[in-house]
């Protein structure tokens, strides 16, 4: 890129002080061999000028393009290892109140008063503990939201300065009836337009690292949040037998009457 720069202002220098010997205007009234060679000169210029700035433009897409790309599939690996770790999650937490369910059951209906209760507490936890598990992947959705929305404003950005160095190439050609003040109003424009090439393709490396280090805080943070639910539901499923075998100590009417 630089090597390219070099020679287009090499050219541009040349076309120019050739400009200012051979004005244009002159050559109605004065034709010569440099000034033949300077005309193909300037043309070529011109269109290597556009093929800079059509290249700057690409260099932007191609960073945007990629920035995106790199963030969708990080995103899609993370939403889809938690969805199964959601589903792990459940499925733990079913397992252990199924397994607390049936023994409730084997105690049978004389113990009903112990029993009954401890059931509609293990659907308080389970109902609590579901909650919680979607509340987990619900954070994760939020968070993977913000990331987007940033990654999208800054696509947006970048298709506005390509739009905007396009515009540099169509505006100097119908503004500038001379050839050669095209080439320099291009020209002009050439250092500003690499520079804002090389922040944004700074700025993509930069954002793709961020995000790939928040996706995995992100992945780190959810599955420590199902951990935890899973083991907070496993406490309350314990306190809810051990409630039961308290009761069960306990004298009951039902019990003193079937022992008569």
């Amino acid at each position: 890129m630089k090597f390219l720069l070099l020679v287009v202002c090499c050219q541009a220098v040349a076309s120019l002080s050739e400009a200012r010997t051979y004005p244009i205007g002159d050559l109605v009234h004065l034709r010569s061999p440099s000034d033949d060679f300077r005309i193909p000169l300037t043309e070529g210029l011109l269109e290597e000028l556009k093929k800079l700035l059509d290249f700057l433009s690409k260099a932007i897409m191609d960073a945007v393009h990629e920035l995106k790309q790199s963030v969708d599939k990080l995103i899609n690996e993370v939403t889809q290892k938690t969805e199964e770790l959601l589903q792990l999650a459940n499925g733990s937490i079913d397992e252990y109140l199924q397994e607390a369910k049936q023994n409730l059951t084997a105690l049978g209906s004389q113990v009903a008063d112990c029993v009954v209760p401890a059931t509609a507490e293990l659907e308080k936890v389970a109902a609590h503990s579901y909650e919680n598990t979607k509340k987990c992947y619900n954070d994760l959705v939020t968070r993977v939201k913000i990331m987007t929305d940033n990654v999208e404003e800054h696509v947006k950005y970048g298709i506005e300065k390509v739009e905007e160095i396009e515009h540099i190439g169509k505006e100097c050609v119908a503004e500038n009836p001379g050839l050669v003040d095209k080439v320099k109003c291009i020209l002009d424009h050439v250092g500003e337009s690499t520079t804002i090439v090389q922040e944004i393709i700074k700025d993509v490396g930069q954002l793709t690292s961020e995000t790939s280090r928040e996706i995995v805080s992100l992945s780190n943070d959810t599955r420590g949040c199902l951990l935890d639910v899973v083991r907070m539901s496993r406490n309350e499923v314990d306190k809810v037998m051990s409630d039961v075998m308290q009761c069960l100590k306990e004298p009951h009417p039902a019990s003193t009457e079937l022992n008569e």
